[in-house]
């Protein structure tokens, strides 16, 4: 199905304003919208911003000319990603962190959500409750397990020298994390993102528009769950800078597209 098939949902209505950021209102707004594909009346627009302005998903602020609409709030997962990001930048020292806990099995609820943290967080499993990671999460795992409903007893183990048995290193412990589905993640968002640069010809900034707000949401699924393990652990031909320099590029293009387009456009 085309993309000016379907209808133009809230998900799509909340990439475009992040895209635009302080720039989301009135014309630019429904000049992106044009781009992305899609044709909404004025009034269909404006419902949809005051629905998603009563459920709290967006701020709107009121500046004497058109209301401006910003995202409320990070997005899901976007804090651990930050976290992630900025650990990942710092260069590895070879120390491990291990995070290991005893849980009643009276609250396996609990337990399945904290095991879904740490595959957010990066972390691999060495056996049954006992985790491992590049990077220090003591302080982010005390706020999570400053929750009355987390009971047990849980233990977190700073700058460990882990190795496996009987004549491990401890380099080898990288192969814990199973990298295939980021890797061609991040290979596919690189190839996508070159090939709608290169397009030509009318409907090229429209095709350029609807490929990046597809990568953005791709980039933040695949973040979600990527390690961002030190590049001492990754692959060499690890695609992750290249998908983003390459959707950089994209972005670039399309924000020039929409800053220039005709007033009487816009």
């Amino acid at each position: 199905m085309k993309n000016s098939e379907r209808s133009f949902d809230y998900a799509d209505l909340l990439e475009c304003i992040d895209f635009l950021g302080s720039r989301a209102y009135g014309k630019p707004l429904a000049y992106l919208i044009s781009l992305v594909g899609y044709y909404v009346v004025d009034r269909d627009l404006r419902q949809m911003l005051n629905y998603l302005v009563r459920r709290g998903r967006l701020e709107r602020r009121e500046d004497g000319g058109d209301p401006r609409y910003l995202l409320r709030g990070p997005r899901s997962g976007s804090n651990i990603v930050e976290m992630k990001t900025r650990k990942s930048r710092a260069r590895w020292q070879g120390a491990w962190h291990v995070f290991t806990y005893d849980m009643p099995v009276s609250h396996n609820a609990m337990r399945r959500k904290l095991a879904v943290s740490l595959h957010e967080m990066g972390f691999a499993m060495l056996c049954a409750s006992t985790w491992i990671s590049p990077y220090n999460w003591e302080h982010f795992l005390g706020e999570i397990l400053s929750d009355p409903l987390c009971e047990g007893s849980f233990y977190h183990l700073n700058s460990a020298a882990v190795r496996l048995l009987p004549r491990g290193t401890g380099g080898e412990l990288g192969g814990l994390w199973d990298l295939h589905k980021a890797k061609t993640a991040y290979r596919a968002i690189a190839n996508q993102c070159a090939k709608a640069t290169t397009d030509e010809g009318t409907s090229a900034a429209k095709k350029k528009t609807r490929t990046l707000l597809a990568v953005r949401r791709n980039l933040r699924l695949v973040e979600r769950w990527d390690p961002m393990l030190p590049a001492q652990l990754l692959p060499h031909d690890w695609p992750r800078d290249q998908a983003l320099k390459n959707a950089e590029t994209l972005r670039s293009m399309v924000e020039h597209s929409v800053r220039s387009a005709p007033l009487e456009v816009r």
